[in-house]
């Protein structure tokens, strides 16, 4: 049986984020997005231990999603305004992962250790 990593207070280890891959602090986090077509409407989430950069990536894409895709349709623009107050509560949430010091080796710029 796989143990999960040991957590800080905050709910923050550090693993392999798992939209990046790369080793450094995560929390678990889920986002969601609505697709409004009129008389359907589609969903999209993603979650599991993300990183700071991946974390805020996904809130603005989703968040971006949400507010262009996402209120076409009855159902959908209450689901949107649903998802978009989840989506800020986990940005809420992960605010000691946002906190943490930015990492040097999550820029691409960033040049190689010598």
């Amino acid at each position: 049986m796989l143990m999960p990593p040991p957590m800080n207070e905050h709910g923050i280890s550090v693993t392999a984020c798992d939209s990046c891959h790369a080793v450094r602090p995560v929390r678990a986090t889920k986002f969601m997005m609505n697709i409004g077509l009129i008389v359907l409407r589609l969903e999209r989430q993603v979650g599991g231990q993300l990183c700071k950069s991946c974390v805020w990536k996904t809130f603005w894409g989703y968040t971006l999603g949400n507010l262009v895709l996402g209120w076409w349709g009855l159902k959908s623009f209450f689901y949107t305004l649903i998802f978009l107050f989840a989506n800020i509560g986990e940005l809420m949430a992960a605010r000691p992962l946002l906190r943490l010091p930015a990492d040097p080796a999550a820029s691409p710029s960033a040049p190689p250790p010598a």
